[in-house]
């Protein structure tokens, strides 16, 4: 495809050779009446008033097509010209809507598409928390049961946190058994939340929020997700949650209408 300064270029070198090629027929015609001129006036002694006439219908025929081919020539390149715009328009007005054509596909598709993480993203993750490996409070991961796209993500976070040497126990469904959640009662009798958590929520205790911090950035940066950290609380009479880091995979958010 030629470059749109190319194509400028050649428009520009178009009209200027167009307006030559006008400036030559002039002068052609201006030629062929001086011509014929000088011509008769200088035998109109010798022609007869037969040939004579014959001449200058000649000369009238042939200046006459001269400027013909000047006059319309123009206008054919004065046409082509502004058709040329024309269709630059239209050309411009298509690409245009290819590519808000191909915005909107590209938001549906991100719309449907499902959150993952792919293998070097999941090894990032892990590089970004290995400081943290060996901890001696297993890491809890957990999704709603119904959410499979959920539970293929918490997979592949679990894949990550593994390679970082992190230790993690999978719980799918079970965040009503953690009631030091401030969500955790959240099932209802169909088996699902009346109102469903969305994006990655991590909750921590008090000496785990360095760990917490670390894993959000590293899951905002790596996948482009959601996330959020909110403090454990304690409750009287159960096991301390300080060193406590829950992760919760809530369902993919959904655009809100504004």
């Amino acid at each position: 495809m030629t470059p749109i300064a190319d194509v400028d270029v050649l428009k520009s070198a178009l009209a200027n050779n167009n307006w030559w090629a006008g400036l030559c027929t002039i002068v052609v015609f201006v030629g062929l009446l001086v011509e014929y001129t000088i011509l008769l006036w200088l035998k109109k002694h010798d022609l007869s008033t037969a040939e004579i006439t014959f001449t200058i219908i000649a000369g009238i025929a042939i200046a006459g097509g001269v400027y013909g081919e000047y006059h319309f020539g123009s206008r054919a390149s004065a046409g082509a010209l502004t058709l040329e715009d024309i269709s630059e328009g239209r050309v411009a007005a298509l690409n245009k809507e290819a590519a808000q054509a191909r915005k909107e596909a590209a938001e549906l598709l991100a719309l449907i598409q499902p959150r993952d993480l792919s293998e070097d993203q999941q090894r990032k993750i892990g590089e970004s928390v290995r400081a943290f490996s060996g901890r001696r409070v297993p890491l809890l991961i957990t999704w709603y049961r119904f959410d499979i796209e959920g539970g293929r993500l918490s997979q592949e976070i679990k894949s990550g946190l593994e390679f970082g040497k992190v230790k993690v126990v999978v719980a799918p469904g079970d965040l009503e058994r953690y009631v030091e959640m401030p969500e955790a009662h959240l099932s209802s009798s169909a088996g699902f939340p009346p109102t469903a958590m969305s994006g990655v929520r991590i909750f921590s205790g008090r000496n785990s929020r360095p760990f917490a911090d670390s894993l959000k950035n590293s899951l905002e940066s790596q996948g482009k997700f959601m996330v959020s950290i909110d403090p454990l609380a304690p409750i009287v009479g159960r096991q301390s949650v300080d060193d406590v880091l829950y992760i919760f995979v809530g369902m993919k958010p959904i655009p809100v209408i504004k």
